[in-house]
Formats: C-alpha cells, structure tokens, sequence
C-alpha cells in the first residue's frame, strides 16, 4: 500500500514540484483529472470483463447512444467529485507530501522507477483498451 502511495505522491508532486508550482498551474486539479483518468480507465476495463462472464449491462452493446453516453459522464462526475473531495478538501495530497517529502524512499531513483510505472501503467492500459474487444469476443 506505501508504493501505491507513493505513486500517488509523484503524481501529485509532478505538478507539484516539490512545493514550487507554477502559478499557472493548478496541481491539485490536474493530480484529480489524472487520478479520475487512471480509475476511470481501470474500472472500464473490469465492467467490460464482468459483463463478458455476467451481462449485467448493455454499455458495450451496440452504438454510443445518448443513454450510455449520460451514463458515462454520471460516472465521470462521480470519480472528480469522490477524488476532489478525499483528496483536495480532506487534503490528502498534502498528507502524502509531507509524508513523502523527505521519506527514505523517496530518492533519484526511486522517483525515476516511480515515473517510469506509471509511463508503463498507461501504456497497458491502452494495449488493453485496445485488444478488449477481440480478447473478449473468444
């Protein structure tokens, strides 16, 4: 649970940057968007598994229609308002900074590995997005 904390930590620290971000920048908002992305992602990928094995939902049948579409945004504002408000109003973002910001694992090269997952995580989620129909058309 402390690495995928950690994970959690350099993702906000991206925009971050270790206290100093730019003024332009929102990094609590972005670090949201990204977090929303990522479970977004994953919980797309684990509906599309379960409906192949228990057809529990017609999302993946047929064409985008507006019913699925309001559906997905339902569960996109879902996700920002959930993620805003553990971690920005419960300010969790904080909490792992500061636990992290001079923590033993937090060194050169465990931020490089750190950033390197996460480059991997949403390369394999796209091959897996990519491949879902066809690996659960068999």
């Amino acid at each position: 649970m402390k690495r995928l904390r950690y994970l959690i930590f350099l993702l906000f620290n991206l925009a971050y940057k270790d206290g100093k971000p730019d003024e332009s920048n929102a990094p609590y908002f972005n670090s949201v968007l990204v977090l929303v992305a990522f479970q977004y992602f994953l919980l797309l990928i684990a509906f599309a598994f379960l409906n192949s094995f228990i057809a529990c939902s017609d999302l993946f049948d047929g064409a985008l229609t507006m019913k699925k579409r309001w559906q997905i945004i339902l569960a996109m504002v879902f996700l920002v308002s959930v993620n805003y408000y553990v971690f920005v109003k419960k300010k969790y973002f904080d909490h792992l900074y500061n636990e992290f910001k001079n923590a033993a694992i937090n060194t050169k090269r465990n931020r490089i590995i750190g950033y390197c997952c996460l480059v991997l995580y949403w390369v394999l989620i796209f091959v897996v997005i990519g491949n879902l129909k066809g690996w659960l058309s068999l």
